[in-house]
């Protein structure tokens, strides 16, 4: 009798190449004395019973699926400004004064952008992760140029 009951993440390879291409979750039943036995197979989302045809390592998926991303800049004049907030993919950003200064709002308050100077944020991974504000520019003088990454996906 099962004191416990785990869900399993786990591969199966339907069409028999040794890869992966089909998820599927085991619920697992843990007795008192730490006995672990196979209760069921599921969709991953739990609607319906699955029947695995030929259960493989996860890690046999295969290549990763590429993650799109588009390149943009912008060229922002005294007076205008540049938020993260409006670019709801945001995968990385970099801010650079072209002969004068800008003001950069983080979520550590504001510090300015130096004549010259250039910042970078960005994340780890692509398909998971995206960049958050608050983050933004507002030109004080000069040019300040934004050059950033969004998943195309949006």
């Amino acid at each position: 009798q099962a004191q416990s009951v785990i869900e399993a993440c786990r591969c199966d390879d339907t069409d028999g190449d040794g890869v992966a291409d089909t998820d599927y979750v085991e619920l697992l039943g843990i007795d008192c004395d730490g006995a672990v036995t196979s209760l069921s197979t599921w969709t991953p989302d739990l609607s319906a019973p699955y029947t695995p045809v030929s259960p493989v390592e996860c890690d046999t998926a295969g290549a990763e699926t590429p993650v799109t991303v588009q390149a943009h800049r912008v060229q922002l004049d005294p007076g205008g400004t540049w938020d993260a907030g409006t670019v709801p993919t945001l995968q990385s950003v970099t801010l650079s004064a072209h002969n004068g200064t800008g003001t950069i709002t983080t979520a550590d308050g504001t510090s300015t952008l130096f004549d010259g100077e250039t910042v970078t944020w960005s994340v780890a991974r692509d398909e998971d992760a995206l960049l958050t504000g608050p983050l933004s520019v507002a030109v004080d003088s000069g040019v300040v140029t934004v050059t950033y990454t969004q998943s195309a996906s949006a």
